[in-house]
């Protein structure tokens, strides 16, 4: 590691803009006193950390340790600063731009840090307070899909990507939704100069799937009709790319080049399900995001997990799920009615 305990590789500012979401800050705080401990019992000393941190208006009494570690003179001798942008609180996008606007000193702070040449690591709608800042630039930025159509209308010149973590400039991390703070925060640390305690840390962290399998006692053969060039694999691309589409079976095993019979064995041996479970979850799951997000109709959203009949889209819907189209909606919206929106604060755009 070959930090000396006066010397501090990485101080990071986490900020407190109103209406925040606490969770990410402390999944923040988790990974920076994971490093430290790694990095304590390595070196064998009491004084050996990595990171040090701090939370704007939190001081440093003892009972708020766990929110702010700064020995005297860390961020002064630290190697790279950075600050952490939490994601906001958020029932619809014009209430999200409303607490964007109210937060005006953490926009501030966001163009000082890039102003200064300091990382900035922003995870979910914390995405938006960065762009709301102006410093992007046209750059790639990661948006949780519910969220993607108003973003693109309130930052038309910015790119939305769809990998869950994007490096926008050499500087700013932005990760899509806030479940991605651990894995954001190691990013971060492993840019900064200590990566191989931020891949230790990973390890406690961040669930990794590949080792999981290599660990168990799982034969290989389980899982070796997923490589790139089988069939099994080729077949579960298509039907992803094109269960919107009114397709068969037969339609993915001929794109497989295998027979039907073939291809269903091979979903039942590595995957458990037959090849027609498989679509059918897949539509299933997409109506799913349809019905929470949009004011579609249910004929329009059939239409768009692959169903020319409406009536048999509903009754694979409470099939799969127990309820009705309708009776999901209703439970799991995310979206309030447009007569409830206070149009004459937040504006007209949905």
């Amino acid at each position: 590691m070959g930090a000396a305990p006066d010397n501090y590789p990485l101080h990071v500012e986490l900020l407190l803009p109103a209406g925040r979401l606490n969770g990410p800050i402390h999944a923040a705080i988790d990974t920076f006193r994971t490093a430290n401990g790694i990095a304590r019992s390595r070196s064998g000393q009491a004084s050996s950390h990595v990171v040090t941190w701090r939370c704007a208006e939190v001081d440093l009494s003892a009972e708020a340790e766990h929110l702010c570690f700064m020995p005297p003179g860390a961020p002064d001798s630290a190697m790279e600063r950075a600050i952490f942008v939490p994601p906001l609180e958020t029932v619809s996008v014009p209430q999200l731009r409303a607490s964007v606007a109210s937060n005006e000193a953490v926009l501030h702070e966001i163009r000082s840090a890039v102003a200064d040449k300091r990382y900035v690591c922003a995870v979910g709608t914390g995405v938006w307070l960065v762009a709301a800042a102006g410093v992007l630039d046209k750059m790639q930025t990661p948006v949780q899909w519910a969220y993607q159509s108003g973003f693109a209308r309130t930052h038309p010149d910015l790119a939305i990507a769809n990998d869950p973590i994007v490096w926008a400039s050499e500087r700013i991390l932005l990760a899509g939704t806030p479940s991605l703070a651990y894995d954001c925060v190691l990013e971060l640390m492993d840019r900064t100069g200590i990566a191989g305690l931020a891949g230790a840390s990973r390890d406690k962290l961040v669930f990794d799937p590949t080792r999981q399998i290599i660990a168990s006692t799982l034969p290989i053969e389980k899982v070796s009709g997923l490589t790139r060039d089988s069939p099994l694999y080729r077949a579960v691309q298509w039907l992803l790319a094109h269960a919107q589409e009114a397709v068969t079976i037969g339609d993915a095993a001929q794109h497989a080049a295998v027979s039907e019979r073939t291809l269903a064995r091979l979903f039942r041996t590595h995957l458990a399900i037959t090849p027609h479970e498989f679509l059918t979850d897949i539509r299933m799951r997409k109506s799913q995001m349809w019905l929470e997000v949009t004011l579609r109709s249910v004929e329009d959203i059939a239409n768009d997990c692959g169903y020319l009949d409406v009536a048999a889209f509903r009754r694979a819907f409470k099939r799969k799920f127990g309820v009705t189209p309708a009776d999901y909606r209703r439970e799991y919206t995310q979206r309030g009615p447009r007569a409830r929106w206070k149009m004459e604060q937040y504006g007209s755009e949905a």
